[in-house]
């Protein structure tokens, strides 16, 4: 049954990338209805759903009642993760680079084993041409998952940057993004 879930929620998300937003509702009700309406990744459907149906403000103003109303202090550690990446992943159009990226860092510092979160501080601060910092955080997702090969090939590709930066020592750096 894991499985079937799991393609579901896939299928929920095919269906938003492909404008079937009636499919989607359905999907997300049928899940409403086997998890109760609680569920963590239900509150992000929901809102992605208000996005689609009504826009980014609404679904923006219910994640934030959401999180302070309810998450803030009485929840688990999955659901106020969740939404609080779904909340600044609609705010991210709206803010500046350095204050994505500051929202960025206060998640990391209340969830420090999110290697989502510091791979999208790495591909922050490699935008704003941070890359000693982009580097530390790909290393911090490579200490959280050591397998994952797309961020050590970022990471070599951020060291290889910073090589070309640097007027001093480019041979070892080189050498190290190898």
């Amino acid at each position: 049954e894991l499985d079937y879930m799991s393609l579901t929620h896939m299928l929920f998300d095919l269906s938003i990338y492909n404008g079937k937003d009636v499919e989607a509702e359905t999907l997300f009700k049928t899940f409403r209805d086997r998890f109760g309406s609680s569920s963590p990744y239900l509150h992000v459907m929901q809102a992605t759903l208000l996005q689609v149906n009504k826009g980014d403000r609404e679904a923006e103003e219910f994640l934030t009642k959401l999180l302070k109303d309810a998450l803030e202090y009485e929840t688990d550690i999955i659901d106020y993760l969740l939404v609080s990446k779904k909340l600044l992943s609609i705010r991210r159009k709206s803010i500046t680079k350095e204050e994505y990226l500051k929202q960025l860092l206060g998640l990391a510092e209340k969830f420090p084993v999110d290697g989502e979160l510091w791979y999208a501080i790495a591909q922050e601060y490699a935008s704003l041409g941070q890359f000693e910092q982009a580097a530390y955080s790909l290393e911090e997702v490579l200490c959280i998952a050591p397998f994952n090969y797309v961020a050590f090939a970022q990471l070599s590709e951020v060291l290889y940057y910073r090589a070309l930066r640097e007027k001093k020592d480019k041979d070892s750096l080189l050498q190290q993004s190898l």
